[in-house]
């Protein structure tokens, strides 16, 4: 959901991210929209979205580009958002945030989760997975969604 009670959705193969307000007979366009490119402005194939609600940001896995997005609330700004790169040559599937503004990210073609914190916003931490792709306890395999928890679990 939104900070104004709106649920955001990643439209993947229409290349763009729409808010439904409450009780809204239609959706709006908040990011892409324009087809599929890796122009700042344009997304192609996003799987996910996010609100960091302490920074008051969209957070956008792009998959395609292989990038995550952020894009920040502007009101004064035409449509509201404004797109930069904060990672780039990731296969984003999912994305998640704890209450510390810490990011996770699930690669799926590195089969892992990172964790990307205030101190490691560059490389990341591996979470989960990292020791290739398989079944063992400590691999995964294209991991899809995460969910961080109150706890941080």
């Amino acid at each position: 959901l939104d900070v104004d009670g709106s649920l955001l959705i990643a439209d993947t193969y229409n290349h763009r991210i729409v808010r439904w307000r409450p009780n809204a007979r239609q959706g709006e366009i908040i990011a892409g929209g324009e087809g599929p490119n890796n122009l700042p402005r344009q997304l192609n194939e996003p799987l996910a979205v996010l609100i960091d609600r302490i920074n008051r940001n969209l957070i956008i896995s792009d998959s395609q580009n292989r990038r995550v997005l952020r894009w920040s609330f502007d009101q004064r700004r035409p449509n509201g958002f404004a797109g930069e790169v904060i990672l780039s040559n990731i296969y984003s599937f999912s994305l998640a945030m704890d209450v510390e503004g810490s990011l996770y990210v699930s690669d799926g073609e590195r089969h892992e989760v990172r964790r990307y914190g205030r101190r490691d916003r560059r490389e990341g931490v591996i979470v989960a997975g990292g020791y290739g792709q398989g079944v063992a306890l400590h691999q995964l395999s294209g991991p899809r969604h995460i969910f961080v928890d109150a706890d941080q679990s």
